[in-house]
């Protein structure tokens, strides 16, 4: 028997992490906001807090935390 192992399957934000993305609103102030990542948006907070995103910035996932996604500006 061959089974695959799929580590990912039933966490979904994790299977996020190094996706990149495109920011869909500016960041607050607090370092919140939305990306796009595929076809579905994610509420996200950037890793730090302190890193500027703006509207249509390319993002990149670092991590995730419940059901937000930490991400960073993408170089």
């Amino acid at each position: 028997q061959c089974q695959t192992v799929r580590p990912t399957l039933n966490k979904r934000m994790d299977s996020l992490i190094a996706q990149r993305g495109v920011a869909t609103s500016d960041f607050s102030s607090a370092g919140q906001g939305r990306v796009k990542i595929g076809d579905t948006v994610w509420g996200a907070e950037t890793v730090d807090g302190s890193e500027v995103i703006h509207n249509g910035d390319g993002i990149v996932v670092e991590g995730a935390r419940m059901n937000t996604a930490l991400v960073r500006k993408s170089a």
